[in-house]
């Protein structure tokens, strides 16, 4: 009898009693990837609110046809470029999170039913290889940089070769 009731009780750790997930997003390293993109990029906003204010408030005491005037409008234009496009970044990835949000609830469910990991390890290194093809240079001779060959197709001029020169 004894023998019994270790071999069930064996079965049902070994079978695992596993449980349904209530947030299954908080373990989906996408979702918590964007949240902290939009964490960022909240930051950036108001970071941009806030240099654009301090910039309006420095055209105020500037002198007219000094150049002092003409520079604080141009920052003004550039930081308000900078907010709108910061706007807009946090509010893609606002839309970006709810959707992610709901894809996870939606698949995490499908999966469970049908016995599946989750979240699936693929998908996560497909984001990730987006991201870094998202965050990568955008010239083509961005390699040649790093070999010391300017965008020409001239050696780099470099300190070094100066200062043989200086000194022989």
């Amino acid at each position: 009898m004894r023998k019994v009731f270790v071999v069930t009780i064996i079965l049902l750790i070994a079978s695992g009693c596993q449980k349904r997930l209530s947030n299954p997003e908080m373990v989906d390293p996408i979702y918590n990837d964007l949240r902290s993109r939009l964490a960022d990029a909240q930051t950036t906003l108001s970071t941009a609110q806030t240099q654009l204010q301090s910039d309006k408030s420095a055209l105020a005491p500037a002198k007219p046809q000094t150049g002092e005037r003409a520079r604080a409008m141009s920052e003004i234009a550039r930081d308000q470029l900078a907010l709108a496009k910061a706007k807009q970044n946090a509010e893609y990835l606002k839309i970006k999170v709810q959707a992610r949000l709901v894809y996870s609830q939606k698949t995490y469910n499908r999966d469970y039913k049908e016995k599946k990991a989750w979240p699936d390890k693929k998908e996560w290194r497909e984001y990730q290889a987006h991201r870094e093809l998202v965050l990568a240079p955008r010239t083509w001779d961005q390699h040649l940089k790093n070999e010391g060959i300017n965008s020409t197709g001239r050696p780099a001029k470099s300190k070094v070769k100066k200062s043989k020169a200086k000194s022989g």
